[in-house]
């Protein structure tokens, strides 16, 4: 078959040319209305991607000492939590340096401490003693992603970032200073090729201010967010400056999630064709198959509607503590939002294209709208 010869190409047309007699390269990149050198290049990049080498769900076992943890790449976000005991989330990048963590549970500011990770390596990444991520003979896991592996200024936007991109897995990491005067709108660059569908900010200074999520896929998306560190739903504030990101930018409003002069971090993702996938579906109280693409090692859901009684919390799935195929199965989740140990049910299993609710659970599949993010 004929590509097109402008717009985007999904990965199965690009499958489907080079599987033919006359596929070759040239005929992509003059499908993407480029030739020479350069757009030979950049699909070789994005030929050679694959899942593992970008995203990892890894389990280890505290020690109480130093610990190498394997990946099978150089990480930039690693968020950890205890299994089997009652130990907050920390999260730690590249961008802001191992010292500095955050905790996704709680709207607590940045700690500095010298204990917890201790270096990125071009394989995985190395503990310190700290008994939050490392106690001896508690479980763990880790969830690991890769951004650019190093970084770079940003001028896109009017305040300027530093950010660590990896465009090929649509993964992004931008540090930078909120403008000094509240409420006024400004822009921050993300690095990516195209506009994120999802990103989550949080204040490094400032305690009391947790971690606002926007995402595209939400109803008024310009106006609404999700807070990963409560079981609230949705809400609407003036924190994206009431407009959507672009392929360079994200909209903020100072003062709105952020403290006027604050330093920020934001995590920014967009879909890859394979790889990974946020979006919505519509519960139905009963069995309900949600089609990512791929079979998924990793899954967050959350419901947009909210409780008092905390039905509402983020679930976390994924493959390395077990995700089942069947009903029959049992899947352990941890809640993003809170402390709790590991819990095991057959709420959720996963499929060779996306993953099944298995069964009604108010808190997965109930009646309302539920919010998720997938990766493979």
């Amino acid at each position: 078959m004929a590509l097109q010869s402008s717009g985007p190409i999904d990965i199965s047309d690009i499958q489907t040319e080079l599987g033919s007699s006359s596929g070759s390269l040239r005929t992509l990149s003059a499908a993407a209305g480029k030739s020479t050198p350069d757009a030979m290049s950049e699909f070789y990049g994005y030929s050679n991607f694959t899942a593992s080498s970008n995203f990892a769900p890894i389990l280890y076992t505290g020690n109480s000492s130093t610990q190498s943890i394997t990946t099978g790449f150089q990480p930039d976000l690693v968020w950890m939590k205890g299994r089997s005991n009652y130990y907050v989330h920390q999260a730690t990048d590249s961008v802001r340096g191992v010292t500095k963590n955050l905790f996704p549970n709680y709207n607590l500011s940045e700690y500095t401490e010298t204990n917890t990770v201790q270096s990125f390596n071009s394989n995985g990444f190395t503990l310190g003693s700290e008994a939050r991520i490392n106690a001896s003979g508690t479980t763990y896991v880790a969830w690991t992603w890769k951004a650019g592996n190093g970084t770079s200024t940003n001028t896109n936007g009017t305040v300027t970032s530093t950010v660590s991109a990896n465009q090929a897995a649509g993964f992004s990491i931008s540090i930078f200073t909120a403008p000094t005067t509240n409420n006024i709108g400004f822009t921050v660059g993300h690095g990516l090729s195209q506009a994120p569908e999802v990103f989550i900010i949080k204040d490094r200074d400032l305690t009391g201010v947790g971690w606002h999520v926007y995402s595209s896929h939400l109803p008024s998306s310009t106006s609404a967010y999700l807070q990963l560190n409560e079981s609230n739903g949705t809400a609407t504030a003036p924190l994206w400056n009431s407009a959507n990101p672009t392929s360079s930018i994200i909209n903020l409003r100072s003062g709105w999630a952020m403290g006027a002069g604050n330093k920020c971090v934001v995590y920014s993702w967009h879909s890859v064709a394979g790889y990974s996938k946020f979006g919505t579906f519509t519960g139905n109280d009963s069995t309900q198959t949600i089609t990512t693409g791929f079979q998924p090692r990793w899954v967050m859901i959350k419901s947009l509607l909210g409780s008092s009684s905390g039905m509402a919390d983020w679930h976390i799935y994924d493959s390395a503590r077990g995700f089942g195929t069947s009903s029959s199965y049992t899947t352990p989740y941890l809640k993003a939002n809170k402390t709790d140990t590991e819990v095991n049910n057959n709420y959720v299993s996963v499929t060779s294209t996306g993953f099944t609710m298995n069964t009604y659970y108010q808190n997965l599949s109930g009646w309302g709208d539920f919010f998720y993010m997938a990766f493979a």
